[in-house]
């Protein structure tokens, strides 16, 4: 068995774990940052706003150019912490310092979001192919779905 069944297992596994009625994160992330986590380099996501409906799960839509829903994490954890305290985490997010000084400008406190595991779909859905399938407009930072639009985008 390849680590891509493995990983296939692992997700189909997870998705069993999901209630129908459980919410998912949706969130817009830049190509290159999609990338880093999908690849398990980039272990935190940050925030401006911190999620209100507590959730274990997040599906990622890449936003322009790429345009499309490429993969799925856990989420280990959501803080609220002061810049100060985000500041260290740099490396973890991979984000430069500039980056995040005008990221968070005008902030005093951010949200950290732990990433545990992360899954690549095998096929993107792209934006057109999901508007085909359904009522679908990406978030311009986040949303909440449920598990059949992960159901939907694994067909």
């Amino acid at each position: 068995m390849n680590s891509r069944d493995i990983q296939i297992r692992a997700l189909s596994s997870l998705l069993f774990e999901v209630e129908e009625s459980e919410q998912i994160l949706l969130f817009s992330i830049k190509p290159k940052f999609s990338e880093l986590i999908l690849s398990g380099k980039k272990t935190i996501e940050l925030r401006k706003q911190v999620p209100k409906k507590k959730t274990r799960y997040a599906i990622i839509y890449e936003s322009s150019p790429s345009k499309g829903i490429t993969g799925f994490f856990v989420i280990k954890s959501i803080q609220v912490k002061p810049i100060r305290e985000i500041s260290q985490l740099l490396s973890k997010a991979h984000v430069s310092s500039q980056f995040f000084g005008e990221y968070y400008e005008g902030y005093n406190k951010g949200v950290v979001i732990e990433i545990e595991n992360a899954f690549r779909f095998e096929k993107k859905k792209s934006l057109y192919e999901l508007r085909d399938l359904m009522d679908f407009v990406p978030p311009q930072d986040f949303c909440y779905t449920d598990v059949n639009l992960v159901q939907e985008v694994l067909r």
